[in-house]
């Protein structure tokens, strides 16, 4: 039987680790659980309503420094609320000119015992 923290999302499946290919260590989980935490809806987790930041809701709002200060403070909100152990030491929302309706969050971040982190999303 293969060892893993969790299941890799999406699920696929995995010749080496069994049904599911898995989380091999800690760096990964925490990373997939931001993405998580950014990707989710509002409303969308049933026994918690308010987890998640809904990055997908912002896309086809105006492209204002107003727009990209609101999805920045409401990821470092709900990372405080439910990654507490989550230190962010920088995070950057910006916007193509070119392409309106695409997002890029750039964060840098670290957790207990662990080196710099760096996480790039490109959301569409």
């Amino acid at each position: 039987m293969a060892i893993g923290y969790s299941a890799k999302l999406p699920l696929q499946y995995s010749l080496t680790d069994g049904p599911y290919a898995l989380n091999k260590n800690i760096a990964s989980v925490v990373r997939q659980n931001i993405k998580m935490v950014i990707f989710t809806s509002p409303g969308e987790r049933c026994m918690d309503i308010k987890f998640g930041v809904g990055i997908r809701t912002y896309l086809f709002e105006p492209t204002s420094e107003l727009t990209r200060t609101n999805l920045r403070d409401r990821i470092i909100q709900q990372i405080n609320t439910y990654l507490p152990f989550v230190q962010i030491i920088s995070l950057g929302v910006t916007t193509d000119d070119l392409e309106p309706n695409k997002l890029y969050v750039n964060m840098e971040y670290t957790f207990p015992n662990s080196e710099l982190q760096v996480l790039n999303l490109e959301v569409r």
